[in-house]
């Protein structure tokens, strides 16, 4: 992976947009864009050091639990118990972003866009039946395997034998 690629995923955990990234790191933001959808390695290091991001807060989050409940017991006593109770079911959950998701390992990445494109390419079930009588009265299972193994093979020379 590039200098450039390396600073813009820094940029972008820190929560710099697309176009500030660019900007800083000295290339358009089409190739930001480029690097999001054409490298897996970008994007399974983006995702890996997101959800690095995440578990360190959720750490420092954890850590600070002790003298969080302390005050809430507090707040509470002292009859702002509408405002406290608020803050803790946001705090617990409801009402917050979700963790950051996306595949760290390059190879799975590919593994997702390859599924997907033998899925659209030999027509996928549209529903559990659809796939069922598939299964029962043909060979789609095989069909999609093998079609899956080659586009993996397209890919890996494309995106990591490079």
């Amino acid at each position: 992976m590039s200098v450039e690629m390396l600073n813009a995923i820094d940029l972008l955990v820190l929560g710099q947009s697309d176009a500030q990234v660019a900007e800083q790191v000295g290339v358009t933001r089409q190739t930001i864009g480029q690097w999001r959808h054409d490298s897996p390695r970008f994007l399974s290091e983006l995702n890996r050091r997101r959800q690095g991001v995440w578990q360190a807060a959720h750490d420092r989050f954890r850590a600070l639990m002790q003298k969080a409940i302390e005050r809430i017991e507090v707040a509470l006593d002292d009859g702002d118990g509408l405002a406290v109770a608020r803050d803790l079911l946001n705090c617990c959950g409801l009402g917050t972003m979700p963790a950051p998701m996306g595949e760290t390992d390059p190879e799975a990445v590919l593994y997702a866009r390859a599924l997907s494109q033998a899925r659209r390419e030999l027509g996928e079930p549209r529903s559990d039946v659809d796939e069922l009588q598939a299964m029962l009265m043909g060979d789609y299972p095989r069909k999609l395997q093998t079609r899956v193994e080659e586009l993996m093979r397209d890919l890996r020379a494309k995106y990591l034998d490079a």
